[in-house]
């Protein structure tokens, strides 16, 4: 039987290349691989020099994160162009300003298969009524008419099946949540004890110390204040304790929801590094992984510590608590306590067994739940059904 994606010209939008960069390369390969025609369609950012050697067409646009009515109408203006030049098959969106604007312009033009996925709300109960109104509305208009919606969480599976956000028949949450792990790569032991000693060294950490990892933008939402205010409680109680924050910054970031790096370096015994490709092994040098994050779709970067046998402390909020089996695979606490987190860091780097115990059901929680195959799978299984369901009468511009 002849593969259905073969020869499918598939259009995947997203609001800047960081996304693409961090969580769909997998999947645009598997496509590639099928014989598909992929494009992508992304904002100003970082360069994405893998998507030619995976024979990606790489389209940028004027998208942005922040609302701009005049760059977001010549956006959608170019995404129109850019259906009716290309007649794409399939347009899947990711995000919601790129949905909102991939999903519109996929109407217009007729494409005859639309997907989206929405990689987590920001509809907290700490927003104004107003805000987490124009949230829900602008989540309805990009969501009408896709024939299919994931969500990343049972949270936001909820809120969208509650606020009548797309129709029940086309929800669903993605996989157990969130878009998986590559579980050969993210891996315990790939280092020695002493190779491990040397990385660390290398890194500006000392060989002996106990190493606590923050993986995410420095941004307020992920915690970082809280962290800050944490770490010298940390240090003071265990001054063999090290913090190493690995970070990335995107270009549209706005320096008010920044915290500077000049504050973070001033911190004891901290080490900050910036965009990194060598993230498996840098999980491997952790003893935990911190995450005090206000909210998440889904915790990539616990997800791939869980994978890597890192046991983490996260805060009990959407995305993180779908990521952690609390007591089991790390500790969840209240989000902007510093003073709960830092008892929480320091109670386990002094209980090593425990440490230990958790890394392993991590590891086995990540092998059952976040194989990021089967994610991908899922996906393209979803793509073919949909194709045959509704390209046999297309409609041509």
């Amino acid at each position: 039987m002849n593969d259905v994606l073969k020869n499918t010209k598939i259009l995947v939008v997203t609001t800047v290349p960081e996304t693409i960069k961090a969580f769909l390369l997998p999947q645009l390969a598997s496509l590639c691989a099928r014989g598909c025609e992929v494009h992508v369609a992304t904002g100003a950012g970082c360069e994405l020099p893998e998507l030619a050697s995976l024979g990606v067409v790489e389209h940028r646009l004027s998208l942005t994160r922040h609302i701009s009515p005049v760059k977001d109408w010549k956006a959608l203006w170019e995404m129109v162009r850019l259906c009716r030049r290309f007649r794409f098959d399939l347009v899947h969106s990711h995000t919601l300003k790129a949905s909102l604007i991939g999903q519109l312009a996929a109407r217009v033009t007729s494409v005859p298969v639309r997907l989206e996925t929405a990689h987590g709300t920001r509809y907290m109960s700490d927003l104004p009524f107003v805000v987490r109104e124009v949230i829900i509305w602008s989540e309805q208009i990009a969501a009408r008419k896709v024939h299919h919606l994931w969500v990343l969480n049972q949270e936001d599976y909820e809120l969208f099946r509650k606020r009548h956000v797309a129709r029940p028949e086309v929800l669903e949450i993605i996989g157990e949540g969130g878009i998986g792990v590559d579980i050969h790569q993210f891996r315990p032991c790939l280092l020695t004890i002493e190779h491990r000693k040397e990385y660390q060294q290398n890194l500006g950490l000392p060989r002996e110390s106990l190493v606590v990892g923050f993986v995410g933008r420095l941004v307020r939402d992920k915690g970082v204040l809280e962290l800050t205010e944490a770490w010298p409680e940390v240090v003071e109680a265990i001054p063999t304790a090290y913090l190493l924050i690995i970070t990335a910054k995107l270009v549209s970031e706005r320096s008010s929801e920044l915290v500077s790096e000049s504050r973070l370096r001033q911190l004891p015994n901290t080490v900050l590094l910036s965009n990194r490709s060598d993230m498996p092994y840098l999980y491997n040098c952790m003893d935990l992984l911190v995450l005090p994050s206000y909210r998440e779709g889904f915790s990539r970067v616990i997800v791939e510590a869980s994978a890597c046998g890192v046991p983490v402390v996260a805060s009990d909020v959407r995305g993180c608590r779908d990521a952690v089996v609390d007591g089991q695979t790390g500790i969840l606490i209240q989000p902007r306590l510093p003073e709960e987190l830092a008892s929480a860091v320091r109670n386990l780097l002094l209980d090593k067994s425990k440490r230990i115990n958790m890394g392993q059901l991590a590891r086995e929680h990540a092998l059952r739940y976040f194989n990021q195959d089967e994610v991908i799978n899922h996906i393209n299984q979803s793509y073919i059904e949909l194709l045959r369901k509704h390209t046999k009468n297309r409609i041509d511009w």
